[in-house]
């Protein structure tokens, strides 16, 4: 069975609650010492994206800037979720999930090749493209005293990725048709970082996460660095709300599903706001 990402949060969800009533929380800030931790809130992201899906006799295709050459949104506010489980004051299990989708429309303002198709100057191009990405971490904390925490982080992301042209090409004879191309991955992205986070007080807590890494294995290559900054303030024991600062870039290389070499190279960053329930 296809790991997929939202099947994995739902498998790590699942786990978690039913450990839920063994755990009891900490004394302190409890974004350093809550067992249990369910967030979710909205990202407003800046998007650059940029594709490209070769044709099948090896021919590189077009590297295509999705939001100059297919007019979508270069911002979007999507949500996320997340969880995690710290097992001992040391030791953390996370998992997260995150889903972007966006559409286009444009006439073709140059000649576009993308996988075996050719979009002449002047098409008429509709556009689809999708990305969801599920990650689980585990961290141990080198320091972890209720106050302070520094840790190392070991994590995989699993992203789905899926971009799809549709538009008039020229057809010989046969004049104009309609015609449609698609590349489509599920990408396997481990990452390696260090983590850190420091309680002012049992309401008030700052936290940094940066992570990164580079994969070449067969047909794909890929690299990913991450990091978010954010603050979180508790005005109830088990309940807080925070804001952050995030950014995700990653780059990857792989056949799709139907054979064609699919490149992507993705960059999000913008503030996020969420509220956390701790346990």
């Amino acid at each position: 069975m296809a790991w997929k990402p939202r099947t994995l949060l739902w498998s790590i969800c699942l786990c978690t609650v039913s450990a839920m009533p063994a755990l009891a929380g900490e004394a302190g800030n409890p974004m350093l010492n809550a067992r249990i931790g369910l967030l979710g809130g909205a990202f407003f992201s800046f998007i650059d994206t940029n594709l490209r899906l070769d044709a099948s006799d090896g021919d590189f295709g077009t590297d295509i800037d999705v939001e100059e050459l297919l007019g979508m949104d270069d911002t979007k506010t999507t949500p996320f979720g997340g969880l995690w489980w710290r097992i001992t004051p040391k030791h953390r299990l996370s998992a997260e999930y995150f889903e972007l989708s966006r559409n286009g429309h444009v006439s073709a303002t140059r000649d576009i090749e993308w996988g075996d198709v050719t979009f002449p100057v002047g098409a008429s191009l509709d556009s689809h493209y999708r990305w969801k990405v599920g990650r689980v971490a585990y961290r141990y904390s080198f320091v972890n005293d209720g106050e302070k925490e520094l840790g190392l982080a070991l994590g995989l992301h699993i992203a789905e990725v899926a971009a799809k042209l549709s538009g008039e090409v020229t057809a010989g004879d046969a004049g104009v048709r309609f015609s449609t191309e698609s590349g489509e991955v599920t990408l396997p992205l481990p990452n390696v970082g260090l983590v850190g986070a420091y309680a002012f007080n049992d309401r008030l807590a700052v936290s940094l996460d940066a992570t990164g890494f580079y994969l070449s294995v067969d047909d794909l290559t890929g690299w990913i660095v991450r990091a978010d900054a954010s603050v979180t303030y508790h005005p109830f024991a088990h309940v807080g709300f925070g804001a952050a600062y995030s950014l995700f870039n990653v780059s990857y290389e792989d056949k799709s599903d139907n054979g064609h070499r699919f490149r992507a190279e993705q960059l999000f960053h913008g503030p996020r706001i969420y509220a956390v329930v701790t346990f």
